[in-house]
């Protein structure tokens, strides 16, 4: 949100903070390399996305929705997706498994 003072100029931008909602699809290959599409709210301002801890590319497509592409991970299991914003950081504890 911006708000306006009465000369028109912008005094502040608020992002609130960030929600994971799905991680889609929750499995995927230790190899890495896997595109999930991560679903919440007030994720316009991403500013990283980590998976088991490993910092993984990513693209903002609306306030709601990101993509983000699996690093590798040397080891199989439940992995923590973590999104930082400029609102905050949230994280979806084993939401995406490595096989």
């Amino acid at each position: 949100m911006t708000r306006s003072n009465s000369y028109g100029q912008s005094t502040f931008t608020y992002a609130g903070p960030p929600s994971i909602t799905s991680v889609t699809p929750s499995l995927g290959s230790t190899a890495g390399g896997d595109p999930i599409l991560i679903v919440g709210t007030e994720l316009g301002s991403t500013q990283s996305v980590t998976i088991g801890g490993a910092a993984a590319a990513f693209g903002v497509i609306s306030n709601t929705r990101i993509v983000a592409v699996t690093p590798p991970s040397a080891v199989t299991g439940p992995a923590d997706v973590t999104v930082t914003t400029t609102g905050g950081t949230i994280t979806a504890p084993g939401a995406f498994v490595y096989t």
